[in-house]
């Protein structure tokens, strides 16, 4: 069985953060469950909420959104080529999300990701 961190520890940290996903595996977490969302750029995007400060985070940059909520917001290839060793639980927020991003593979740091739409 696996120990995993809701959104990260958001207890101390912002959730869905690189700070919230790394202070859960030092608390001895083995795996992170976490949301996705598209940004409005068009970047698969580490986000809990529909909207933020009123307006739909579709329709936000990811700048614009880590502005807003006064911590950057990671993308998904970013968080999951920084901790390649541990298990990861992905909510898709948003369908559009998904068939729009590929990770691809990075063989030096042992990490690898592939997203797409079903034939």
């Amino acid at each position: 069985m696996l120990l995993y961190a809701h959104r990260g520890e958001h207890a101390d940290y912002p959730e869905n953060t690189f700070e919230a996903c790394d202070a859960a595996v030092r608390a001895g977490a083995q795996g992170v469950e976490t949301d996705v969302r598209l940004s409005g750029d068009g970047i698969p995007i580490l986000f809990h909420d529909a909207t933020l400060a009123g307006r739909a985070v579709a329709d936000l940059s990811r700048e614009d959104l880590s502005r807003h909520a006064g911590h950057e917001i990671p993308a998904l290839d970013e968080v999951l080529l920084r901790m390649p060793a541990i298990a990861w639980m992905i909510d898709i927020k948003a369908a559009a999300a998904i068939g729009r991003w590929d990770g691809g593979a990075d063989p030096e740091r042992g990490a690898a990701c592939r997203m797409g739409a079903a034939d």
